[in-house]
């Protein structure tokens, strides 16, 4: 929860006029986030007064931590948060999109300028350099010309893990994306069972209440933070 409400005060602190606390920007985070129709507003909506309060100065660490060490945003960057990337296969029949937190940079003709960045908190995984590659991969896509570089910035290690687009880099996504579009045909049309494989986003499932497998890995998780 805390880096999602992060998240969302971050990119308002792109947008938003004037020298905004994180505090200010948590806030308004955690009213927008509660106002939506989907991700944790349900969540957010059910906290008590004390479990709010520490959402909201979690939050306000990870927001503050960005703000102290992330070079300020300039005009020039073209900085746009949670633009969607977006691109159609076979009359629409397939539909490939994506949303990096962070795009910085414009098209100049056939040269790769874009950057794409993702902010995360905790853990590093595999899958965020896998997902920034599925990105640059539909960029490419829509473009015709990649992206310069994409990266993952760890707001808690203030440290971007950045990699250079290339061809392998590519190719790689779209063996991934090939194989993930071939198991969803099998999935639908094909009688291939699908395999529940719980993880963090399991917290804001719809179905959390009835899957045996996402219980037990949060209850895992809850356990793991009581330590």
């Amino acid at each position: 929860g805390r880096g999602r409400v992060a998240l969302r005060a971050i990119v308002l602190s792109v947008h938003w006029g004037g020298d905004r606390s994180p505090g200010e920007l948590v806030d308004e985070a955690l009213a927008r986030l509660g106002n939506d129709d989907f991700g944790p507003a349900p969540f957010i909506q059910a906290l008590d007064e004390g479990d709010r309060a520490q959402l909201r100065g979690e939050a306000t660490d990870l927001t503050a931590k960005f703000l102290e060490c992330f070079p300020p945003l300039k005009d020039s960057w073209w900085a746009r948060s949670e633009a969607s990337v977006k691109h159609e296969l076979h009359d629409g029949l397939i539909i490939l999109s994506g949303r990096p937190d962070l795009t910085l940079g414009r098209p100049k003709g056939t040269t790769p300028t874009k950057v794409l960045l993702d902010l995360k908190t905790g853990f590093r995984s595999p899958a965020h350099r896998e997902d920034l590659r599925f990105y640059a991969l539909v960029e490419t896509l829509r473009m015709q010309v990649p992206p310069r570089k994409v990266a993952t910035y760890y707001v808690d290690e203030a440290r971007p893990e950045a990699e250079d687009v290339g061809e392998a880099h590519l190719r790689a996504a779209l063996r991934r994306t090939i194989d993930g579009v071939r198991k969803l045909v099998e999935v639908l049309h094909g009688g291939r069972e699908p395999a529940r494989r719980p993880g963090p986003p399991c917290r804001w499932c719809p179905v959390k209440g009835t899957c045996a497998e996402g219980q037990a890995y949060l209850k895992q998780r809850a356990d793991e933070l009581d330590l």
